[in-house]
Formats: C-alpha cells, structure tokens, sequence
C-alpha cells in the first residue's frame, strides 16, 4: 500500500475522520518529545500533545488551505500551546532530569565549557526569558534549523537568529558569573 502525504492524510480525514490516524501515529511522539523538552511534566505533555491533535482537527481545512508543510504547522501548534498553558499557569516551571550533556551544547560556552557543569547549565537555561529558552532547546537540542524555528515560532528569520544570539549571550554570561564565583 502506497504511503500517503501529510496533506493527502489531511484531505481525506474531512471526508473519512478514521484517516486522521495515520496523522496521529506519524507524528505523536515527535510532537510529546518536543512538548516534554519544553515542560518536563509528563502529565501537562499528555495534555498539551493532545490539545495538539485536538487542535490540528479544528482547523484541518485553515492547515490545508495554508500552504505551509504539515510538520511545521503542527509543530507551531504545540509551541502555541506550551505558550498558552504557561501563560495561564504564570509561573515558570524548571526543568528536571538529565536533559542538557555537556555534548549538546557546542556553541553555546565558551572555552570554559569543560569546566561548566550540566545543573549550572540548566539553571542558566531555565532562567532565561521563555522565548530564548524555547529558541535554545529547539536549535541544539532538537536540531531545528533557524528557518524551521521561524516557520514553528510564526516569526521572521532574522528575527530568531537575534534571539538565538541574545540568548546564547546571556547563557554565557551567566555561565562566566557562575564559573568566576566558583574560583
């Protein structure tokens, strides 16, 4: 049996819902992973990844219509709703967990980053304003690529390539402050 598009997948749960599976199976656990780098709570993940889908069925047709590739689009759901969840709960959450290597974070320190442990930098990481952070975790820890942050985020290029640098500046930062108030 041929495998069929995103799209296709789309177009045909209008007509047949039970199709709307294979959309659902694609792409759940890519979108609970990206949800959980951004919560680390398991029980808000469960809720918000299906919030997601729930989301994604309302406005099937807008998606449809929008031109914009699938993946993107869903993933510019998710976020939309990590933004919506925190933003009614207005507390900030910190991350648990080993979630940040040392490994992962080439570019972000500097020649320090030997010297730099991974709760000193997740700390940092949390303590940034949250559209760095979800910058951040998106570029080095799911390997997205500026545009395809920009694409999920709903902003320009040049605009994620400024918070990207932005955030990398005060994550050094406070990374040095933290390696000098150790000496």
């Amino acid at each position: 049996m041929k495998e069929i598009s995103d799209e296709e997948a789309l177009k045909e749960s209008l007509v047949h819902p039970e199709v709307f599976k294979i959309i659902y199976e694609r792409y759940h656990d890519r979108i609970f992973r990206h949800i959980y780098k951004l919560t680390q709570n398991v029980e808000i993940t469960k809720d918000l990844t299906e919030e997601t889908f729930y989301e994604v069925i309302k406005y099937r047709e807008t998606i449809i219509k929008s031109g914009v590739p699938f993946e993107k689009y869903i993933y510019r759901i998710s976020t939309n709703e990590v933004y919506k969840y925190f933003n009614k709960e207005k507390k900030l959450r910190k991350f648990q967990g080993k979630l940040y290597e040392k490994e992962e974070i080439k570019g972000i320190t500097d020649d320090k980053s030997e010297e730099i442990d991974n709760e000193k930098l997740k700390e940092a990481i949390n303590n940034l304003p949250e559209l760095k952070r979800i910058c951040i975790i998106m570029y080095y820890f799911e390997d997205k690529n500026i545009e395809e942050i920009a694409v999920i985020l709903n902003k320009g290029k040049s605009t994620v390539s400024r918070i990207l640098n932005e955030a990398r500046n005060d994550l050094r930062e406070a990374l040095w402050e933290k390696f000098e108030g150790k000496e």
